[in-house]
């Protein structure tokens, strides 16, 4: 497939804007009409290529990412945004289509690449789920042979030579955590995202920005008035974990206001939970604010109108240097 193939937009349930390229009289959570519709899109001979479905609301995302999963297809494919992030934001659904295309163009490569694994699995399981092991798709960090961040990992998928894609999660603690690896962040959380991200909420003159994993996308519903009146921009990442504190530590010195969503009891169940656990610690013990409670922003409404304004090239500057130090 090409990398440069344009995403199909499809409004679900009478959603209308003049980016969309197909509309579908059906709800999010309508997870068993979801699939089929999409196994139309991508079967026969056609290779899968991304959607952004765009909704009133944003129940169900987490379980049809999970079901076509299950079915063999590559969940980072799907996107979704909607109702509940128009209220997040104060933009118009225009404008944060634009934005996830804009992110999921930088993102597509990752997307593409991501990777059917079949994890390890000991005896008893094997006997117990009858002989079939579910394949998983994860985005593999890129640490190669020698870079000496084994303790990095909390699954034990590092060693000295190299990541055991059996046991790699993609979690990707291990980008931030080890110091020879930072270079090579993945591009879905890394500088080129974070300097796209900053740009788009400051030219909206928004407040700040929302980090939160695309599983945790149902409980927008419910907490995208918590933050009123202040304006976030909601930034979907596979999971807290990819997040660097030091590239946090730039959107936060260029005065954008910086929330991650994090919620013990939906991360729990996440294959990647203990390293959503460590990364939330580790977040919060560098200044942000970690929490499943958006009330937190509220003192922060207005702050983008006053924000001064940053040439492109300052804005590169910012990241190069926290590259580099």
């Amino acid at each position: 497939m090409s990398e440069e193939r344009t995403v199909d937009v499809i409004c679900l349930s009478g959603l209308e804007s003049e980016l969309c390229s197909q509309r579908l009289d059906a709800t999010l959570d309508e997870t068993e009409r979801l699939v089929e519709f999409i196994r139309a899109l991508w079967g026969g001979d056609n290779e899968p290529w991304p959607l952004l479905l765009v909704s009133a609301s944003l129940r169900g995302a987490a379980k049809l990412l999970s079901e076509l999963e299950s079915l063999g297809y590559n969940p980072y494919l799907i996107e979704f945004t909607g109702v509940p992030e128009v209220m997040l934001s104060s933009l118009s659904l225009d404008d944060v289509i634009r934005f996830h295309l804009g992110h999921i163009s930088i993102t597509m490569r990752e997307r593409l690449d991501a990777k059917k694994v079949y994890p390890a699995v000991t005896r008893r399981e094997l006997f117990r789920n009858m002989f079939l092991v579910t394949p998983r798709y994860v985005i593999l960090p890129e640490i190669s042979r020698g870079h000496g961040c084994s303790d990095a990992c909390p699954y034990g998928a590092l060693s000295d030579d190299g990541a055991d894609e059996k046991k790699c999660r993609g979690c990707m603690l291990c980008m931030s955590r080890c110091p020879s690896a930072f270079s090579k962040m993945p591009t879905w959380t890394g500088p080129a995202s974070m300097a796209y991200v900053y740009s788009f909420a400051a030219s909206k003159s928004l407040d700040g920005v929302l980090f939160i994993c695309r599983r945790s996308l149902d409980a927008l519903d419910e907490k995208a008035v918590e933050a009123s009146p202040a304006r976030l921009l909601a930034v979907h990442i596979p999971c807290i974990s990819w997040l660097s504190p030091r590239l946090l530590g730039v959107l936060r010195k260029l005065e954008l206001y910086v929330h991650v969503y994090y919620d013990p009891e939906t991360c729990g169940s996440c294959r990647a939970a203990e390293a959503a656990r460590l990364a939330s610690q580790e977040l919060a013990g560098s200044g942000v604010i970690v929490s499943a409670s958006l009330m937190e922003a509220s003192p922060y409404a207005f702050t983008g109108y006053g924000r001064r304004r940053l040439s492109e090239e300052e804005i590169a500057e910012e990241f190069i240097r926290a590259i580099s130090s």
